[in-house]
């Protein structure tokens, strides 16, 4: 009908009001240039074209888009980089890997029954369960994946405090330049670049991640995780991410960064952060509402509620909400050098306990200039954190090559910092105090070491025809074989950016050939013994690692029929309920490699009560390792656990001189 009665340009006009975040640009140019019969004739294809968009923009119903710009929508809702999806194993070869992988766990009498209860799966149950996961992955839209569902419903469904359980952290390498560590300075800059960051993705001009998805890096600024009653959500508020919150002192500032485009400069954002120094010199005297980030999120979920029924409150919470990042402005550590306490301070902070706000992205810069960055774990993972933490600190030095370089822009005039309180806070001092409570118990009891190993690193590692990596969790495994003469069920993490919305999947990096290196390497074995078994233990380890990335692991496979087969009403398989099959993803060590540039410490929390939690770094001539642990497991420390990785390492160099 619109066709009939008007111009071609009336109908670009009219697609254009109903349909522009969906029709590109080139296809309205193409549709101007049209007959109006020619136009009533595609009419059907254009029709069916915005139909099939519709679809394949279906939204998260985890995240809730505020005037998200265009290209924002489109990194995450379509397919720029024609990725392809997540793919799904066989059946029987990810029940192969499995039972690999349980092998260096079981008697033999106890692998025959899995070799039994795995054909019963496979032939069985296994079947329909299989059948249900592709039909429900060839539908258009969110989900992306298979697995892209459940891992969200299981990060926003968790009900543990975000510090500890969810939360890890890098640390950010020291300035060469001495002049340029300073607190305040170092903390304008760092945030002048994240607000360019922020505008180069806005503005669309984020270059491909070379073959990887880049659909996370949206939901890394401007952002909140919002507590709901059993299941939270992410809230996206790009287009009024214009400041950022600091924290100081317990006090909360907004700081406005940008207006109309542009931006106020490293020198101004220097001048307004020694401003809110000044007025938080004084610690805060009222109820402390940010701890109730750091609690159960149901706790927090009541609370928010409540403050939000008030419009002065509810007004400072979207203020935080969509602040770019946060700021926390720390004072001086007692011991600048001392690597546990730094790392402690991102990670499980004591005295800075109130000034964290922990359902967003947080940078931490104390008074020494050590700086570091807690994420939200949610909605992105490692490699996307380490991309926008180089390019801010690489902003005032030529782009590499493809690079877009972070946008010059115009100078903003500096706002007065405003001060964020909530009204009525001491209605809920009975909350926020028991939430203190909660929360100092549970990081009194994380126990934390870091190995700084200057030895070696990968570069002489790779002299002995290994896999740094590998190498690293073959250290890990030897000393944990060394304190509790068993092998562990290890979890490490694999990414699978190359994909579609792809994240991670587990790389269970206890093999066969790793646990028969591992005992003879305890045994203390020849030397010429140790090497091939070792070499022999990384090439594995390469083929397991490989497989991961190409979407060929085992975890998250397992773990889609499972969930599945819950949500259809169905009958555990006697497989999914199998004490061997539960052990075997126990990770006694939850793992994870964060070597990037400018990443100096990177932790985060053991996963199971008597576990380690171990971040590490790979660089080319050292290797550092945060460990993580709880004191009320008597089976662990992970002060002994850090000095068997340091003896592992070393006794593993003597074995290949």
């Amino acid at each position: 009908s619109v066709v009939v009665s008007c111009s071609a340009q009336s109908v670009v006009c009219f697609l254009r009001k109903t349909h522009e975040e969906i029709i590109p640009s080139n296809l309205f140019v193409e549709i101007g240039k049209m007959s109006l019969l020619k136009i009533a004739l595609v009419g059907g294809a254009v029709y069916a074209f915005i139909r099939s968009r519709k679809k394949a923009r279906m939204p998260s119903p985890h995240v809730k888009l505020v005037e998200v710009p265009p290209a924002l929508r489109s990194m995450m809702e379509e397919n720029p980089d024609d990725l392809p999806r997540l793919p799904i194993p066989t059946l029987e070869d990810t029940l192969t890997r499995y039972l690999a992988s349980v092998k260096p766990h079981v008697s033999t009498e106890e692998y025959a029954l899995q070799e039994k209860m795995a054909e019963d799966f496979k032939t069985g149950a296994g079947v329909e369960l299989q059948q249900q996961l592709i039909d429900k992955d060839s539908q258009v839209g969110y989900p992306y994946s298979f697995i892209e569902q459940h891992w969200d419903e299981m990060y926003n469904s968790l009900r543990c405090p975000a510090p500890v359980n969810i939360s890890p952290c890098f640390g950010i390498a020291d300035e060469k330049d001495f002049a340029r560590q300073a607190q305040v300075p170092r903390a304008a800059r760092f945030v002048h670049g994240f607000a360019r960051w922020a505008s180069k993705i806005t503005e669309g001009n984020l270059e491909s991640d070379k073959g990887m998805c880049s659909y996370a890096y949206p939901k890394h600024f401007g952002s909140a995780k919002i507590p709901k009653k059993d299941m939270d959500h992410l809230v996206m508020y790009s287009s009024e991410a214009r400041h950022v919150i600091v924290l100081c002192n317990g006090h909360i500032f907004s700081l406005q960064l940008l207006e109309e485009g542009k931006l106020v400069s490293v020198t101004n954002i220097e001048a307004k952060l020694n401003e809110i120094v000044q007025q938080a010199q004084t610690p805060f005297s009222g109820v402390h509402i940010q701890m109730m980030t750091a609690t159960e999120r149901n706790a927090w979920a009541s609370v928010r509620d409540s403050l939000e029924q008030d419009a002065h409150n509810l007004q400072v919470l979207r203020q935080i909400d969509s602040g770019l990042i946060v700021l926390c402005l720390d004072p001086k550590p007692r011991d600048p050098s001392d690597l546990t306490e730094r790392t402690a301070n991102m990670l499980v902070p004591t005295l800075n306990k109130a000034n964290r706000w922990w359902d967003k992205q947080m940078v931490i810069v104390d008074g020494a200039g050590g700086m570091g960055i807690t994420f939200e774990h949610s909605y992105g993972d490692g490699t996307n954190w380490g991309r926008f933490i180089r390019e801010i600190m690489e902003a005032d030095t030529p782009a590499a090559e493809g690079v877009v370089p972070l946008p010059v822009m115009e100078e903003a005039q500096p706002k007065t910092p405003q001060a964020l309180t909530f009204a009525g806070a001491e209605a809920f001092k009975a909350q926020v105090s028991a939430a203190d409570v909660e929360y100092s118990k549970a990081v009194g009891d994380v126990d934390l070491a870091v190995v700084d190993f200057k030895d070696f690193g990968k570069n002489e590692i790779k002299k002995w025809n290994c896999s740094p990596d590998a190498v690293a969790q073959l250290s890990f495994q030897a000393a944990y074989f060394h304190l509790n003469k068993r092998m562990p069920p290890v979890y490490e993490a694999g990414a699978t950016r190359k994909f579609l919305h792809g994240r991670t999947e587990t790389i269970r990096s206890c093999t066969e050939a790793s646990a028969t290196f591992v005992k003879a390497f305890e045994e203390g074995q020849p030397k010429e013994k140790l090497v091939g078994l070792m070499q022999a233990a990384a090439k594995v380890h390469g083929s397991m690692a490989k497989a991961a990335a190409g979407g060929c692991g085992i975890d998250r496979h397992l773990t889609a029929l499972e969930k599945n087969c819950v949500k259809a009403g169905l009958p555990t398989p006697e497989l999914f309920t199998n004490p061997a099959f539960q052990e075997s993803r126990n990770w006694a060590l939850s793992t994870s490699n964060g070597s990037q540039p400018y990443i100096s410490l990177f932790g985060f929390g053991a996963v199971i009560p008597e576990g380690y939690g171990i971040g590490y770094l790979i660089n080319g001539n050292d290797i550092s390792v945060v460990i993580t642990s709880y004191k009320s497991c008597s089976s662990t420390s992970s002060q002994k656990m850090a000095e068997a990785i340091t003896t592992s390492l070393r006794s593993m160099k003597k074995s290949v001189e």
